[in-house]
């Protein structure tokens, strides 16, 4: 195991962005940037014995910079929609960016995604990169402290450790952002590459796709029911309500109740043979079919067009900080939080 720093480029800033690469004994890396604890790229061999990477982004910071769909970022504070960009807490409100129709999007448009974050520890095969978000960024209350680390084994696992705590009552609700294709980034579409879901349930959204507070159970045939792996297009365009307002898949799913990492996903290109598994100790996860993506060139020039990609982003519920029906992301004063999710690739 090796872990390589070189120079990635510098931001608009005049701050030294840097690239970790993190390589196994079989020459599988993923690269990170301390430009938004982004994942740049995980690269994993196929059944033809070649490297694939298997993630949309950028080859320059200025692209990460200009771009507005957060490939590979980490998201927060508070990753997903808040409603009207506000929430009550301690009996006080606080008003955020609208930055997403009525809504407040991952943190705002200068959210964790879009800081440099200087202060990093490289280990034999891991990175963690720390940053202090002052109390009113973005108009989030409290110094919250956090961590993310990254870790890549001999077993192509991508473990990523998320860390936090404030010193007054906030809400935390971190994530990755990396939008993926298994068979290969610039593939084309992946409507053929198949998921496997064991979620029992789903949450329906309204049309500016906040929930609607309603945990509707996945039902044998429905549009969301993944039990059985089948190819992400199948039911992608069909005249089912919940698709439509959100022009494709963009919900959370609910996991079971579980403790500690539980495999919940399973994905696969036949045409690389890549499977990918992901495990997470959040209660659920976005999957988005990469929806919105607008033709525009990601790294060596190609084009990503809509759903050339999947996120999973594990995660609270969007907007759980305005609705006590679901998980609560408000992390109390004196406390500290710990989620870890993972993405383990095989062929």
């Amino acid at each position: 195991m090796a872990v390589v720093k070189s120079e990635f480029g510098v931001a608009s800033t005049g701050e030294q962005v840097y690239k970790f690469k993190i390589e196994n004994s079989k020459g599988e890396y993923v690269s990170i940037i301390n430009y938004g604890c982004t994942i740049q790229a995980i690269v994993v061999e196929g059944k033809d014995g070649k490297l694939h990477d298997v993630v949309l982004g950028y080859d320059t910071v200025k692209g990460y910079e200009e771009g507005t769909f957060f490939y590979g970022a980490f998201i927060g504070r508070c990753g997903n929609r808040i409603a009207n960009g506000k929430f009550t807490l301690n009996g006080k409100t606080y008003e955020l960016e609208i930055n997403n129709g009525a809504n407040h999007l991952h943190g705002g448009s200068n959210g964790f995604d879009k800081k440099v974050y200087s202060d990093f520890t490289i280990g034999e095969n891991s990175v963690s990169l720390r940053r202090t978000s002052p109390d009113g960024e973005a108009n989030y209350p409290g110094n919250l402290d956090v961590e993310v680390i990254y870790t890549f084994d001999d077993n192509a696992c991508l473990r990523i450790d998320y860390k936090a705590k404030t010193d007054a009552d906030t809400v935390v609700n971190l994530t990755n952002h990396s939008y993926f294709n298994l068979a290969g980034e610039g593939s084309g579409s992946v409507y053929d590459q198949t998921l496997k879901l064991d979620c029992p349930a789903m949450i329906p959204t309204d049309a500016g796709l906040i929930p609607t507070g309603e945990i509707r159970p996945i039902t044998k045939g429905d549009v969301f029911d993944f039990s059985e792996a089948k190819p992400i297009g199948q039911d992608i365009d069909k005249d089912d309500e919940r698709l439509v307002i959100a022009a494709g898949y963009d919900h959370t799913v609910l996991l079971p109740e579980h403790d500690g990492l539980y495999t919940f996903a399973q994905a696969k290109s036949e045409k690389t043979g890549i499977i990918m598994d992901v495990a997470t100790t959040m209660p659920g996860a976005q999957f988005y079919s990469a929806n919105f993506l607008e033709g525009k060139p990601g790294k060596q020039g190609h084009i990503y067009n809509r759903r050339d990609a999947f996120c999973i982003e594990t995660q609270y519920v969007p907007n759980a900080v305005n609705c006590d029906k679901f998980a609560s992301p408000v992390l109390k004063a004196g406390q500290e939080t710990h989620t870890v999710t993972t993405y383990t690739f095989s062929k």
